[in-house]
């Protein structure tokens, strides 16, 4: 199991909690850009942001 935005209960579930996390910041300003170009009738082109992968128990290798 994974989750998005690592939560501070990410770390004491049981098993603590895989997750991937963007920056806040960023997720805003590229949301607001993609609103503001639909509002003025353009067709914005798609985005990809950088994230961050946690890696904890919720999560194995894959079996062979």
């Amino acid at each position: 199991m994974v989750g998005f935005d690592d939560l501070d209960v990410a770390r004491v579930l049981d098993p603590p909690l895989t997750t991937v996390t963007a920056d806040a910041g960023e997720l805003g300003r590229v949301a607001f850009e993609l609103l503001a170009a639909r509002l003025a009738g353009r067709r914005p082109a798609s985005r990809v942001l950088d994230v961050h992968l946690t890696v904890r128990g919720s999560t194995a290798p894959p079996r062979a």
